[in-house]
């Protein structure tokens, strides 16, 4: 019989995967099927997409650019279709009907901020977007490197992104048990969030969102986060694409207002 430890039981109870005496998985949400309905306020991106609204208004082709690591590049989905890119290319028209929208997967394994920098030219600038989703900030903590260590390299991607006129929605931590585990999660939340008020740009709350759907009683941890205690399932890349598409809507009509 394997022991587990009391920190790995926490984050077990966290994630769903282990439940106290008396307590069903079912009980987490109450049809026992689990939803993520989640109120505008929390989906709002606190920022409008100028340049989407323009090219939505006059009936052009939207091209947005995912980047970031392994929960961009779809890591713990059952196939690449399920990531959220791939599933919010399909969804965001349903939102904004009349939408037509290209979503460029550019997430990789592993990766944090240095890394995906390298590769802005390449992977982003050349598609010449309208919209860049870029999400980071999990690696970092995971890995015991710093939080102050990445402002400069953050502000220097926001100014790189502003430069080749594409509207920038930030996404930050997963509320997962890896991270809910690290001493750093915190501090990097707030530097996430502060990066976004003071460029004016979106931020899609997923931490805070995730959470939702748990203290709401739609899910628990376990339905939308893989066994590694760390990566979306399918059903939480959905959820993650559903979220995003509600608030880029937002923000495209807040735009055109």
């Amino acid at each position: 019989m394997m022991i587990l430890s009391p920190h790995w039981i926490g984050a077990l109870l966290i994630l769903g995967l282990c439940m106290p005496a008396g307590e069903s998985r079912a009980s987490a949400s109450q049809s026992g099927k689990p939803q993520c309905d989640t109120p505008a306020a929390l989906t709002a991106l606190q920022a409008p997409l100028p340049h989407v609204a323009a090219k939505f208004a006059a009936g052009k082709p939207v091209t947005v650019v995912a980047i970031g690591s392994s929960s961009t590049a779809g890591a713990g989905a059952s196939l690449p279709g399920h990531s959220y890119p791939a599933q919010l290319a399909r969804l965001w028209p349903k939102y904004l009907p009349g939408l037509q929208v290209t979503v460029l997967n550019r997430g990789r394994n592993g990766e944090e901020i240095p890394q995906m920098l390298e590769r802005f030219e390449a992977d982003v600038a050349n598609a010449q977007p309208d919209l860049v989703i870029w999400q980071f900030g999990t690696n970092a903590i995971l890995r015991n490197n710093g939080i102050a260590a990445f402002a400069a390299p953050l502000q220097d991607g926001l100014n790189r992104l502003r430069a080749i006129g594409a509207d920038i929605v930030l996404v930050d931590l997963q509320y997962a048990p890896l991270v809910l585990g690290d001493a750093d999660h915190q501090a990097m939340q707030i530097m996430i969030g502060k990066a976004a008020q003071q460029n004016g740009i979106g931020l899609f709350r997923r931490f805070t969102i995730m959470k939702h759907w748990v203290d709401s009683g739609q899910m628990v941890l376990a339905q939308q986060v893989g066994p590694d205690g760390l990566h979306h399932n399918d059903f939480g890349y959905l959820c993650l694409a559903k979220g995003l598409a509600s608030g880029l809507t937002q923000a495209t009509r807040k735009a055109l207002r």
